[in-house]
């Protein structure tokens, strides 16, 4: 599930960012956002585009799985509330998925699993 849901914020935030997998960029979600009354839309299309890109690589890896799927819970909420009001399946999908990771971890094979044998990470992961 962690790779599956963070190849879907990847190519989001790829899109949002880049244009790459038939995306529109960054200025269509400026003005996207502007759309939906979504305040400071420029702040909050770096914001999301760049959580998207990096934290769908992240969750890919199965690097701070926990950390890294919070946010794409707050992202999902607010598509729910604003863009996906009249069909919230796909983003409801994303945001209970992040919740089953947050809960669950990054798994077996994961970056997180890498990284808890050092002490330091112990208590992070």
């Amino acid at each position: 599930m962690r790779i599956v849901v963070g190849g879907i914020f990847f190519k989001a935030g790829a899109g949002k960012l880049f244009g790459w997998f038939g995306g529109y960029g960054l200025d269509a979600v400026f003005t996207y956002f502007q759309n939906l009354g979504i305040p400071f839309p420029v702040f909050n299309g770096y914001l999301v585009a760049i959580t998207e890109f990096a934290g769908g690589l992240a969750l890919i890896l199965g690097f701070a799985t926990r950390l890294t799927a919070f946010p794409f819970c707050i992202i999902m909420l607010i598509a729910i509330i604003t863009a996906d009001k009249d069909d919230p399946y796909y983003p409801l999908v994303l945001l209970m998925s992040s919740i089953a990771l947050i809960d669950a971890g990054g798994g077996l094979f994961s970056l997180d699993k890498l990284l808890s044998r050092f002490k330091i990470f112990k208590k992070c992961l």
